[in-house]
């Protein structure tokens, strides 16, 4: 039970990086590049990073505050005093044994 986009907690989001099935099923394809640029953004105020998420009832926009590398062993879900969401996908790629984590804040909301 984690909180739907826009409610006040932390919704978790599970995706694969890839599967063996060419552009299927690879939703989070491009989750790994997220680090490198949110780097660069906190570095050099670059562009900030934004997810949106679109339900029945709007778009959230959510701003990428912080991304992490760790075992599968050591995931735990947890929850926030925020609006955010949490986007996990397996890593590295062939591997898979660790997860990469990267979380958002919600900053926008566009009613549907």
């Amino acid at each position: 039970e984690t909180a739907n986009p826009g409610e006040h907690g932390n919704g978790w989001y599970f995706g694969h990086l890839e599967t063996p099935i060419q552009d299927e099923g690879n939703v989070f394809k491009g989750l790994p590049q997220l680090s490198v640029q949110l780097r660069r953004y906190v570095e050099t105020g670059e562009d900030p990073i934004y997810v949106m998420v679109y339900t029945a009832k709007g778009g959230f926009l959510y701003q990428v505050v912080s991304t992490v590398i760790l075992h599968r062993d050591d995931l735990q879900l947890y929850d926030s005093n925020e609006s955010q969401i949490t986007l996990v996908t397996c890593y590295p790629r062939w591997v898979y044994d660790h997860r990469l984590l990267v979380t958002a804040e919600l900053v926008g909301v566009k009613d549907g």
